[in-house]
């Protein structure tokens, strides 16, 4: 009976292993009392951001982080039962998934840390990245920054061709 219990542990903790080395960010959160529709809602979102959540015993997450090569997170310590969105694609794609649940009343769910980039960063820091805006918010900001001067120099130009333009035929409809 325990050889079982033991090999689906270890099972367990070679399938979070694979994820954890797969990953580019993970956020830890403390799940107790989220209910099973606000839990399937953050699947879905997540999914859409090409991210997953799982759920696993804290010392199975411990085991499985050490394993994969990350830097030792403490998830142990940790308050409450702890869920991981495991973000694949971007760095803050899950995390920023997760703040919009938690913004968004479902107020059972905690963030309690997270890896990004194999860096440990505590809840507090983790918060914070949340509230700064992705890579595609970013280029789109400096696709703005550098393309409004130009934009206003191209008009300059052309209102000094449009001006050059109406001359020109008032002085033909003159003759």
């Amino acid at each position: 009976m325990t050889s079982v219990l033991r090999q689906k542990k270890e099972d367990e903790v070679k399938m979070l292993k694979e994820k954890f080395a797969k990953i580019k960010a993970a956020v830890f959160v403390s799940y107790k009392g989220l209910t099973v529709v606000d839990a399937e809602k953050m699947r879905r979102a997540l999914r859409a951001e090409k991210a997953e959540y799982k759920v696993a015993k804290k010392t199975l997450l411990d085991v499985a982080v050490k394993e994969a090569g990350l830097p030792e997170s403490k998830i142990s310590d940790m308050e409450g039962q702890i869920g991981v969105a495991f973000d694949y694609e971007g760095e803050t794609g899950a995390l920023k998934v997760v703040d919009q649940i938690i913004k968004g009343g479902v107020a059972t769910l905690k963030i309690v840390g997270g890896i990004i980039e194999g860096k440990v960063f505590s809840a507090t820091e983790i918060k914070q990245l949340a509230g700064l805006p992705g890579k595609k918010e970013l280029r789109g900001q400096l696709v703005n920054v550098i393309s409004s001067p130009l934009t206003g120099f191209v008009r300059v130009l052309n209102g000094n061709v449009v001006g050059l333009i109406n001359v020109l035929k008032a002085q033909s409809e003159k003759k």
